[in-house]
């Protein structure tokens, strides 16, 4: 993409498997329109600009200084760390991926709207300790069993099937971090304590 592009249309090469590789020269595009949303080959994004609006680490697209993670290649697969640099992870930026397993780093605040949405892939996810605020991240993720909270704040709103974002919507199993008290009464009234095999954690099973 040369560097006078200054519009990409929403979902502008949705459904494109073939694509491996973006090489972006310009920093005005807008990534949380899902503009290269099912592209299971996408493994690979370059910068090749002075702007400093973006930058790019190991293949992620993040906001220059590090905080907000923006874009992550659908392409890519196995497990993901959250860096510990990061706030905010962005509207779609898991949107339809590979991942089987994320770790979100404490350091992170806010998981926006579909950022993880149509994953059918990913079957782990721990939150962060300081994460307040989901909005509707999880929608469609079916292979998502295992959950693990370090967030007071998230485990103490699970009180619905699809509250917090859908996030536990197909959990089988549940990890909280023991020194959180207040749970949602989803959990409490629909998965029941069993021994833990994780340590520093209260394990919960469906019922």
């Amino acid at each position: 993409m040369g560097k006078n592009i200054i519009n990409v249309g929403f979902k502008a090469f949705y459904g494109c498997g073939n694509l491996k590789i973006v090489t972006l020269r310009c920093s005005t595009i807008n990534f949380n329109t899902y503009v290269f949303e099912s592209d299971s080959n996408f493994t690979e994004i370059k910068l090749e600009t002075n702007e400093d609006k973006y930058k790019v680490e190991d293949n992620i697209v993040y906001s220059k200084d590090g905080k907000t993670l923006i874009m992550c290649p659908n392409g890519r697969k196995e497990e993901f760390n959250i860096p510990d640099t990061v706030e905010i992870i962005k509207s779609g930026a898991f949107r339809s991926g590979e991942l089987s397993s994320v770790i979100i780093s404490d350091t992170v605040t806010s998981i926006e709207n579909e950022a993880f949405a149509y994953n059918r892939f990913l079957e782990n996810i721990e939150i962060g300790e300081n994460v307040t605020s989901i909005a509707n991240s999880f929608p469609t993720c079916g292979n998502l069993r295992v959950v693990t909270i370090r967030s007071s704040t998230v485990a103490n709103n699970i009180n619905s099937k699809t509250s917090m974002g859908n996030l536990i919507y197909y959990a089988n199993t549940i990890y909280i971090k023991d020194n959180i008290n207040s749970i949602g009464n989803y959990i409490t009234d629909n998965y029941q304590v069993t021994e833990s095999d994780k340590e520093g954690y209260v394990k919960y099973i469906k019922k």
